[in-house]
């Protein structure tokens, strides 16, 4: 399955390795984004592995959206018959009507 990264989830992601090469040091900042890496990977070959998401945001229902717990954040991910597009990267406390809008 072909893998997509949204402009937002890229963005997300440049954003959480800039803040754990602040907090952490660039070499945990760099090993926590492999494990993301490693996870979008295991999405690829496994895509129904998230939940999907449920909830009082209606219109994402509607998606498909499914999300996956990564460490400190959540996946929001969808997929068609060829593709898995990661969507959005969001901290565990965030819902994805935040970021998804």
């Amino acid at each position: 399955m072909k893998l997509e990264i949204s402009a937002t989830a890229y963005t997300q992601i440049k954003q959480i390795f800039e803040y754990g090469c602040k907090n952490w040091g660039e070499a945990k900042s760099e090993n926590y984004l492999q494990s993301l890496f490693d996870r979008f990977e295991m999405l690829q070959q496994y895509p129904n592995a998230g939940r999907k998401f449920t909830g009082e945001q209606g219109f994402l229902e509607s998606e498909n959206l499914r999300h996956l717990p990564h460490e400190s954040h959540q996946i929001f991910y969808k997929q068609d018959k060829t593709t898995l597009i990661i969507l959005a990267i969001g901290s565990k406390w965030q819902l994805p009507d935040s970021f998804l809008s």
